[in-house]
């Protein structure tokens, strides 16, 4: 049986999103897990929570099977930061990262790549303060493209 693969977005860069993504990641079991952000974020976060692990950028499903038992796997094309984020400093670089890497996440569950997405905690207001300059390093300066594909409502069900 082929586990399933969770795409877990780092969430806010200056904030606990990565420790939590990674945290995650380190015990999760019964699936496999691809961090979607940038590999200094997820190296900056391990240390912080003493996970002395290797981090392998991976691109594909096959890819990830080969990576090393024990690594943190990042998928390779995550959108990177310009410069490191200072922790507790959410800023408008912090919010575009973010919402790049929830993107990034979600494209691979759309596309097959991924059967279920997670998302770190973000800053609403690194997210909303995000306008102000553009350009993260992999991802254009053009704002989000058209004709994305609209994801069903999940159902309130006993939640709400």
């Amino acid at each position: 049986m082929t586990l399933p693969l969770l795409a877990i977005s780092l969430g806010c860069p200056a904030g606990i999103g990565p420790e939590v993504a990674v945290a995650g990641a380190l015990t999760l079991s019964g699936a496999r897990a691809l961090l979607v952000g940038d590999p200094g974020v997820v190296e900056r976060a391990a240390s912080t929570l003493g996970a002395d692990r290797p981090i392998a950028l991976v691109s594909t499903r096959s890819e990830l099977a080969r990576a090393p038992r024990g690594s943190l796997a990042v998928l390779s094309r995550s959108a990177r930061l310009a410069e490191p984020t200072p922790f507790g400093v959410p800023d408008a670089e912090a919010g575009r990262a973010q919402l790049a890497w929830i993107d990034q996440a979600t494209e691979l569950v759309t596309s097959g790549e991924a059967d279920a997405l997670v998302t770190g905690p973000v800053s609403k207001h690194a997210i909303a303060t995000r306008r102000r300059k553009r350009g993260l390093i992999g991802i254009p300066p053009s704002s989000a493209p058209a004709g994305r594909p609209r994801l069903p409502r999940a159902s309130r069900g006993g939640l709400g």
